[in-house]
């Protein structure tokens, strides 16, 4: 308990942490993660890098639309060609049924 308090936010993520790997993996015998949350976290940081470094302009809304278009397009292309859910491509392909009908 000492540890929360002194370490405010970090030390309450830092016991949630070891709670769920702790108790639930160890006791439990099972886990809510898997390394595809690690792959999606990975992806997600390059496909912000990719809107982060595009220069701003003095249009807010160009702007938005300028570093969101990357950053969606290279969030959903790499997701979609690594195969990380099944749901993502389904609902992807669907999409696409229903535009070019």
């Amino acid at each position: 308990m000492g540890i929360i308090i002194k370490q405010s936010l970090k030390g309450s993520i830092w016991s949630y942490l070891g709670l769920v790997v702790g108790y639930i993996k160890l006791k439990m015998k099972m886990f809510c993660y898997s390394y595809k949350r690690l792959v999606i976290l990975i992806i997600a940081a390059v496909a912000f890098l990719a809107g982060y470094f595009v220069p701003n302009n003095e249009n807010i809304i160009i702007n938005i639309l300028l570093k969101s278009v990357p950053t969606v397009m290279v969030f959903v292309i790499l997701v979609l060609s690594l195969n990380i859910s099944d749901e993502f491509r389904k609902l992807y392909l669907s999409l696409l049924k229903k535009l070019f009908k």
